[in-house]
Protein backbone atom coordinates (compact mmCIF):
# COMPACT_ATOMS: atom_id res chain seq x y z
CA UNK A 1 0.00 0.00 0.00
CA UNK A 2 2.76 2.46 0.65
CA UNK A 3 4.24 1.82 -2.59
CA UNK A 4 0.99 1.91 -4.63
CA UNK A 5 0.63 5.55 -2.59
CA UNK A 6 4.35 6.67 -3.14
CA UNK A 7 4.26 5.86 -6.26
CA UNK A 8 0.79 7.89 -7.16
CA UNK A 9 2.77 11.24 -5.52
CA UNK A 10 5.42 11.08 -7.80
CA UNK A 11 3.62 10.70 -10.80
CA UNK A 12 0.85 13.49 -9.72
CA UNK A 13 3.95 15.85 -8.86
CA UNK A 14 5.45 14.95 -12.53
CA UNK A 15 2.39 15.68 -14.13
CA UNK A 16 1.91 19.19 -11.56
CA UNK A 17 5.76 20.32 -12.75
CA UNK A 18 4.89 18.99 -16.74
CA UNK A 19 1.65 20.85 -16.97
CA UNK A 20 2.75 24.36 -15.25
CA UNK A 21 5.12 26.18 -18.11
CA UNK A 22 4.25 29.96 -16.56
CA UNK A 23 6.62 31.69 -19.06
CA UNK A 24 4.24 30.40 -21.94
CA UNK A 25 1.43 32.44 -20.22
CA UNK A 26 3.51 35.50 -19.93
CA UNK A 27 3.25 37.92 -22.65
CA UNK A 28 5.63 41.13 -23.20
CA UNK A 29 3.85 43.54 -25.82
CA UNK A 30 4.87 45.64 -27.63
CA UNK A 31 6.07 49.25 -26.73
CA UNK A 32 3.32 51.59 -26.57
CA UNK A 33 4.98 54.94 -25.85
CA UNK A 34 7.88 56.42 -25.27
CA UNK A 35 8.29 60.01 -24.21
CA UNK A 36 11.37 62.45 -23.30
CA UNK A 37 11.00 63.87 -19.52
CA UNK A 38 14.08 65.18 -18.81
CA UNK A 39 16.76 66.91 -21.44
CA UNK A 40 20.20 68.26 -19.26
CA UNK A 41 23.47 69.16 -20.35
CA UNK A 42 24.33 65.53 -19.66
CA UNK A 43 21.71 63.35 -19.77
CA UNK A 44 18.44 62.42 -21.12
CA UNK A 45 15.70 61.04 -19.36
CA UNK A 46 12.64 58.74 -21.54
CA UNK A 47 10.00 56.86 -19.91
CA UNK A 48 8.60 53.65 -22.15
CA UNK A 49 5.33 52.44 -21.41
CA UNK A 50 5.25 48.05 -21.73
CA UNK A 51 2.11 46.43 -22.04
CA UNK A 52 2.77 42.55 -19.65
CA UNK A 53 0.13 40.31 -19.60
CA UNK A 54 -0.44 37.80 -17.35
CA UNK A 55 -2.96 34.80 -18.40
CA UNK A 56 -2.26 32.44 -15.13
CA UNK A 57 -4.14 31.55 -12.55
CA UNK A 58 -1.92 33.22 -9.86
CA UNK A 59 0.05 36.40 -9.43
CA UNK A 60 3.39 36.90 -10.56
CA UNK A 61 6.09 39.01 -9.53
CA UNK A 62 8.77 40.07 -11.77
CA UNK A 63 11.80 40.21 -9.62
CA UNK A 64 14.63 41.26 -12.19
CA UNK A 65 14.49 42.57 -15.20
CA UNK A 66 17.49 43.74 -17.55
CA UNK A 67 16.34 44.80 -21.32
CA UNK A 68 18.57 46.78 -23.84
CA UNK A 69 16.79 49.28 -26.00
CA UNK A 70 17.46 50.75 -29.65
CA UNK A 71 15.94 53.50 -30.60
CA UNK A 72 17.10 53.66 -34.46
CA UNK A 73 19.32 51.27 -34.02
CA UNK A 74 21.00 53.29 -31.80
CA UNK A 75 22.16 51.75 -27.64
CA UNK A 76 20.32 54.37 -25.54
CA UNK A 77 20.48 52.77 -22.34
CA UNK A 78 19.37 49.84 -20.59
CA UNK A 79 16.46 49.02 -18.43
CA UNK A 80 17.44 47.57 -15.26
CA UNK A 81 15.47 47.03 -12.26
CA UNK A 82 15.64 44.42 -8.78
CA UNK A 83 12.86 46.14 -7.84
CA UNK A 84 9.75 43.64 -7.38
CA UNK A 85 6.62 44.07 -9.91
CA UNK A 86 3.40 42.28 -9.07
CA UNK A 87 1.86 40.95 -11.95
CA UNK A 88 -1.90 40.31 -11.12
CA UNK A 89 -3.65 36.77 -12.37
CA UNK A 90 -5.31 37.19 -15.94
CA UNK A 91 -4.32 40.88 -16.13
CA UNK A 92 -3.03 43.24 -19.12
CA UNK A 93 -1.29 45.97 -17.39
CA UNK A 94 1.04 48.61 -19.14
CA UNK A 95 3.95 49.30 -16.91
CA UNK A 96 6.04 52.30 -17.16
CA UNK A 97 9.62 52.05 -17.08
CA UNK A 98 12.23 54.30 -16.86
CA UNK A 99 15.56 55.16 -18.96
CA UNK A 100 18.54 57.17 -18.68
CA UNK A 101 21.13 57.98 -20.99
CA UNK A 102 24.10 59.99 -20.12
CA UNK A 103 26.42 61.55 -21.89
CA UNK A 104 30.06 61.78 -21.13
CA UNK A 105 33.16 63.01 -22.53
CA UNK A 106 33.34 61.90 -26.24
CA UNK A 107 30.16 60.69 -26.48
CA UNK A 108 28.64 64.11 -25.80
CA UNK A 109 28.63 65.39 -29.83
CA UNK A 110 27.71 61.49 -30.81
CA UNK A 111 24.46 61.86 -28.26
CA UNK A 112 23.27 65.06 -29.50
CA UNK A 113 23.72 63.96 -32.85
CA UNK A 114 21.83 60.98 -31.98
CA UNK A 115 19.29 63.19 -29.72
CA UNK A 116 18.70 65.95 -32.68
CA UNK A 117 18.28 62.85 -35.07
CA UNK A 118 15.71 61.34 -33.06
CA UNK A 119 13.80 64.36 -32.19
CA UNK A 120 13.74 65.26 -35.89
CA UNK A 121 12.68 62.11 -36.91
CA UNK A 122 9.16 61.67 -34.51
CA UNK A 123 8.37 57.75 -36.13
CA UNK A 124 11.13 55.41 -34.78
CA UNK A 125 12.25 51.83 -34.99
CA UNK A 126 11.89 50.48 -31.24
CA UNK A 127 13.89 47.74 -30.23
CA UNK A 128 13.72 45.76 -27.18
CA UNK A 129 16.05 42.72 -26.12
CA UNK A 130 16.88 40.95 -22.62
CA UNK A 131 15.34 39.25 -20.41
CA UNK A 132 12.57 39.46 -17.74
CA UNK A 133 12.79 37.03 -14.29
CA UNK A 134 9.96 36.32 -12.45
CA UNK A 135 9.23 34.90 -9.11
CA UNK A 136 6.74 32.01 -9.28
CA UNK A 137 5.71 29.03 -6.84
CA UNK A 138 7.72 26.40 -8.84
CA UNK A 139 11.28 28.75 -8.92
CA UNK A 140 12.08 31.60 -11.18
CA UNK A 141 12.11 31.63 -14.88
CA UNK A 142 13.84 33.69 -17.22
CA UNK A 143 11.68 35.17 -20.13
CA UNK A 144 13.46 36.42 -23.15
CA UNK A 145 12.56 39.69 -24.36
CA UNK A 146 13.17 40.64 -28.26
CA UNK A 147 10.68 43.36 -29.03
CA UNK A 148 10.63 45.46 -32.79
CA UNK A 149 8.51 47.63 -33.55
CA UNK A 150 7.90 51.39 -34.32
CA UNK A 151 6.28 54.35 -31.77
CA UNK A 152 5.98 58.04 -32.11
CA UNK A 153 8.29 59.80 -29.78
CA UNK A 154 6.45 62.42 -27.89
CA UNK A 155 7.74 65.43 -25.43
CA UNK A 156 6.57 65.22 -21.91
CA UNK A 157 8.86 68.12 -20.20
Amino acid sequence: MNFLFRNFVIIGFVFLLSSCNISQNIIIGEVQEIYFTKIGTQSVSFNLHLPIENRNRVNLKIIKVELDVFLNNNNIGKITSDDEILIYKRSNAVHEFELDMAFSGANILSGAITLLGLALDRNVEVIITGFITIDTFLGNQKINVNQRNFVNLESKF
